[in-house]
């Protein structure tokens, strides 16, 4: 098998309507169909076989990185033997003597990415909740403030723009303190939980000024409801009365 070229399982071949010559689009890269297999296995026949480069270009892994390789044991020596002197030498590696092991280690990488999808999710909308509710009690707390501002000559667009402000910066404390708990929990919590074998953080800086703009733009979604509550009477000074 050549660069660039792959073979596909006969399932997946009928599901996508592909034959030998045909085209494969895996990210953002096009893959040509050398040929069509059939191991008799469901999870290999909906699968891709590719050059491990390839495989290793599309996951965003060096040349000098293994997930999987094969070890053949002395003869007399049983499987669970194995696993015992593998676990025992290699710590933190997932010894597999099953091919069923190995689905099941399949399925539980892709339950914990979900799962953290949900948790990241459940925690940005807890989060956007938290400085909506943060920055209103802010408002009602100053309203004699805000007022005072607008009596001076302050328009309802710059008092949104001084909650929108405020906003930002309580957000940007806190994603700049949750990304040190980050970094520092997705190095230890792995190990001490048990799943280093399946869970292995990758920090770039991509991924960081991401979250930070993440953060940033979850200080902008907890100030609208705040900001209109402060723009939405024609004379902000109404708000010292209530």
């Amino acid at each position: 098998m050549s660069p660039g070229r792959v073979d596909v399982g006969d399932r997946l071949a009928r599901q996508l309507h592909l034959g030998v010559g045909g085209t494969l689009r895996l990210g953002r890269r096009t893959f040509a169909v050398a040929g069509v297999y059939h191991s008799g296995i469901t999870e290999q026949d909906t699968g891709v076989i590719m050059l491990l480069n390839d495989a290793q270009a599309l996951a965003g892994r060096t040349s000098d990185e293994a997930t999987t390789f094969a070890v053949r044991v002395v003869p007399q020596t049983t499987a669970a033997q194995a696993v015992k002197e593998l676990s025992k030498a290699f710590p933190g590696l997932l010894a597999i003597s099953e091919p069923s092991e190995a689905v099941r280690a399949g399925a539980n990488n892709q339950l914990i990415g979900k799962a953290v999808l949900l948790i990241v999710v459940l925690a940005l909308i807890i989060g956007t909740l938290a400085v909506a509710n943060t920055m209103l009690a802010a408002v009602l707390e100053r309203r004699r403030e805000l007022a005072l501002l607008a009596t001076i000559g302050w328009s309802a667009r710059q008092l949104g723009g001084l909650v929108l402000g405020e906003a930002v910066a309580v957000s940007a404390l806190g994603t700049g303190a949750g990304l040190l708990l980050g970094v520092a929990a997705s190095r230890l919590l792995p190990g001490a939980l048990g799943l280093g074998a399946f869970v292995s953080p990758v920090l770039t800086l991509w991924r960081l000024g991401r979250a930070i703009l993440i953060g940033i733009l979850i200080g902008v979604l907890g100030a609208v409801y705040p900001i209109w509550r402060v723009a939405r009477s024609e004379s902000v000074v109404a708000l010292a009365a209530t």
